[in-house]
């Protein structure tokens, strides 16, 4: 970081002529629209005429034109290479890539449009998919082709099968069209088919043939033939928005009625590390990565959190401030709803004076003389409401700067205004030009920009860890405010005849100061994002993307298939042995094949083997548990049921494991609070309950213990909406929800057949057609296993039986189930044996 004190204003002598050999010009190109960042607007202002000129090539193998000036400036640590794109820019560039797709597949440029929307004109992944299977690729977008079916023709004997109109209404001859499929319609019910897609549903890429079984697109070209000027319009516009909306480099300017469009190549990954401030060139700054109005220094992550507890908190901390106390005792909160000073919390019953928030029984009836300040009497009492506040004293610290700095901001309109009547006065009482009165309109701009970044400091600093990187970061927020704060006043002064030059060298060396202390701690900000020096006070939001599977049996091979077959994870499977992890394999091969089967019965056996191949080659496999979980983000444990196993696995893994991972257990019946307590992240720690066979089951609990920060429970749920699961939450409690009331219910069952009451064929019959269960608690304690069920009923009773959490008749030992056990009969896993049903293999 630079020396401060090299920077520290004290009149710079040369500033000035520094100021105006930079600053005009720079000036005039910034009003002129032209980025002052490398914004690749390709290269239009290179001579390329001059015949001598020759390129040279760099050190890292890249030619260097040499037109280009050797002082050309070079882009500050903290901004980011984009450019500006108009509607027509963005045609030209669909019509590029259209034609390298046409031309690189011979094609039909309609078709290659087809093809790159479909995927979401990710080139590469297209090229990649195409090569290997042309057909299925052509299918999966919805394209197809046949030189025997006209497009758009003219017919004698037809009829079309929606409006039942035929040649013979239209004098001889009906206009039909059809798409390669041969479904051929009027070409007024595909008129109005199109239009209302487009007008009514704002559809243009994924319009499909008129028929509900065909998926078939409806192309451009078809379109064209089909729409009416005006409606074709529309069409192509609602196509550039999709080629803005599907392009991870594209953002709209979300300034209201601007239609330009940004490009910067800044991915999601990169947003940890990067603020991408990026403007239009109509100057409107914004956040590539989020859309929000530029937030340099701060991450999208922690402005996206700051902005929702500021539109949660920050009306009610104001009036729960003015309004309420804490009771001294158990700390709720009370608010006075009377003129009585005699408060009683509702709670804990606690009596206390509403003035002094001593107890009661020392006013007497003389509690008048609460207007003495009795240090001795309620210094107890202050002390807990005191600390109880401090969370919300620091919150409004923090907002309530940002919230000065965003007012300043707001009185822009209004500095602009007198700015430039004091530009009028001083052209009037001085021997300037309108050029040279130019620098407070200049120190104007700076002003604002300053107050804006100084505006997303507070937001940074109430994030941040205390630690010596903060208060650096603190003491460069500090410099700049006072910077700010004295070009501010020198701008309000009133203009003297006798002190314009005097006047314009001190605004002048402030406003290259200013700049300079802006650009010091959005440089050091942005180094100390890549030197990762940053650390905040909670789990910074990311997207899940590397997840870790611990045990490759029923349950963590289900989840490590789901989790692989949405596509949106990588996944590593852990276990102890090689065996188990080809065990796993196999469980989710077999899994795989019984779903192609159905999921693509119209494909050939080849093309469901290929399926099947490339999810399970997708998962990594490893009994390396150290390397399992080096870059991960999720740990998922679905190993056996002992919480000694378990916690030893998660005390080893955390020492391992990113310091930002969750880690999340799939026990059915253990303690989550149990297992988490092994590990230094509990606030990181949930439960993650999926339900054999994962597959198949659309549930997933939730579990959260006490300790369990929103930002993971939020994770974990987003995780299991991604993996197309149904999540609910609970807290942390024996057997959360479906346990709870599934074991009591098969022990109760097998309790009927221990007293004669029925079969368990008749038990089970009585609960899929009595209750309208899919399956009786027989058979789904064979499905579970007898032994797991009997651990768990043994855990509970050795652990909660007998207490308010579970009656201990709930959970009574079965000696039938005891017996099944001991011969080895523990269901459907022991096929040889059975359980309380025979499975032999055939």
């Amino acid at each position: 970081m630079a020396d401060a004190d090299d920077l520290v204003y004290d009149g710079y002598e040369d500033s000035m002529d520094e100021y105006s050999d930079l600053g005009d010009g720079e000036y005039d190109d910034i009003e002129d629209g032209t980025s002052v960042v490398g914004d690749m607007n390709g290269d239009d202002d290179i001579d390329d005429d001059d015949d001598d000129d020759f390129d040279i090539m760099s050190d890292d193998g890249m030619f260097v034109d040499q037109t280009i000036p050797v002082t050309q400036e070079r882009k500050k640590s903290y901004e980011v290479d984009f450019k500006s794109l108009t509607i027509e820019g963005l045609e030209a560039a669909q019509h590029k890539e259209v034609e390298h797709i046409s031309l690189m597949f011979v094609i039909p440029t309609s078709d290659a449009a087809v093809l790159l929307r479909h995927f979401q004109w990710n080139k590469e992944r297209l090229i990649e998919r195409y090569m290997d299977s042309p057909e299925e690729v052509k299918w999966e977008a919805g394209i197809a082709d046949n030189p025997n079916c006209p497009k758009h023709i003219e017919l004698e004997n037809f009829t079309c099968d929606v409006c039942f109109m035929s040649g013979e209404d239209y004098g001889g001859k009906i206009e039909t069209v059809s798409l390669p499929c041969g479904h051929r319609y009027c070409i007024d019910c595909y008129k109005h088919y199109a239009e209302q897609k487009v007008r009514e549903e704002g559809e243009s890429r994924r319009i499909q043939c008129m028929n509900e079984k065909c998926k078939l697109i409806v192309d451009e070209l078809t379109m064209s033939i089909i729409l009416t000027p005006a409606t074709m319009e529309r069409y192509r516009l609602l196509l550039d928005r999709t080629y803005v909306d599907d392009n991870n480099t594209l953002r709209w300017c979300p300034a209201p009625d601007c239609e330009l469009a940004v490009e910067c190549h800044v991915t999601p990954k990169q947003l940890h590390a990067i603020v991408p401030s990026v403007h239009c060139d109509k100057q409107h700054w914004f956040c590539f990565g989020c859309a929000e109005a530029a937030h340099q220094p701060v991450i999208c992550a922690i402005v996206k959190r700051w902005l929702k507890k500021c539109q949660d908190d920050s009306e009610t901390a104001n009036w729960i401030s003015a309004n309420t106390k804490e009771c001294p005792k158990c700390a709720s909160t009370i608010e006075k709803s009377g003129g009585c000073n005699h408060m009683t919390c509702r709670k804990c019953k606690y009596e206390f004076c509403w003035i002094c928030s001593g107890p009661w029984s020392e006013h007497g009836n003389s509690w008048y003389h609460c207007n003495r300040f009795d240090e001795k009497a309620s210094s107890g009492a202050r002390d807990t409401q005191a600390k109880s506040r401090v969370s919300l004293e620091r919150y409004l610290h923090y907002f309530n700067r940002f919230a000065n700095h965003e007012q300043s901001a707001r009185l822009d309109q209004d500095l602009y205004g007198r700015i430039e009547k004091k530009m009028d006065e001083v052209q009037v009482t001085s021997d300037l030009s309108w050029i040279e009165v130019q620098f407070l309109k200049k120190a104007a701009d700076t002003l604002t920009e300053c107050r804006m970044t100084l505006k997303w400091t507070y937001c940074m600093a109430y994030y941040l860890e205390r630690n010596n990187m903060t208060e650096l970061f603190e003491d460069n927020q500090c410099d700049l405010e006072r910077a700010v704060e004295e070009l501010s006043g020198q701008l309000e002064r009133p203009i003297d005849c006798d002190t314009i030059p005097a006047m314009r060298q001190k605004v002048t060396d402030l406003t290259v100061y200013v700049q300079k202390r802006r650009d010091i701690l959005l440089s050091d900000t942005a180094n100390g994002y890549q030197e990762d020096r940053w650390r905040w006070n909670l789990r910074v939001d990311k997207d899940v993307q590397n997840v870790t599977i611990f045990g490759a049996g029923l349950m963590g091979a289900g989840i490590a298939q789901v989790l692989a077959d949405v596509g949106k994870y990588n996944v590593t499977l852990s276990d102890v042995s090689d065996k188990a992890l080809a065990n796993g394999q196999s469980i989710i091969s077999k899994s795989l094949s019984r779903l192609a089967k159905k999921k693509m019965a119209d494909k050939s056996s080849e093309e469901q083997a290929q399926y099947v191949k490339s999810i399970v080659d997708s998962i990594n496999v490893t009994t390396d548990a150290s390397n399992a979980v080096k870059d991960t983000d999720l740990v998922i444990e679905a190993i056996i049921e002992n919480v000694q196993i378990k916690q030893d696995l998660f005390s080893f893994v955390d020492a391992k494991a990113p310091k930002d991972a969750i880690f999340a257990s799939n026990t059915s019946s253990l303690s989550i609070a149990d297992v988490a307590k092994s590990t230094q992240r509990e606030s990181q720690f949930g439960g993650f309950h999926a339900f054999n066979p994962v597959p198949q089951m659309k549930l997933i609990e939730v579990v959260r213990i006490p300790a369990t920060s929103d930002e993971t429970h939020a994770t974990l749920v987003q995780v299991a909406k991604k993996m197309g699961k149904v999540p609910i939450t609970c807290i942390d409690s024996p057997g959360f929800v479906v346990n709870r009331l599934l074991v009591p219910y098969q022990l109760e069952a097998i309790r009927l057949v221990e007293r004669g009451v029925a079969s368990s064929e008749d038990v089970d019959i009585a609960m899929k057609l009595g209750a309208g269960y899919p399956m009786g608690p027989f058979e789904l304690a064979d499905l579970v296993g007898l032994d797991t069920l009997d651990y768990i009923a043994e855990g509970w009773r050795d652990t909660v039986g007998g207490s308010e959490h579970m009656p201990a008749d709930y959970v009574k030992q079965s000696a039938l189930l005891r017996n099944l056990i001991k011969e080895g009969k523990l269901g459907r896993k022991t096929p040889e044996k059975g359980g309380f049903y025979q499975y032999n293999k055939k």
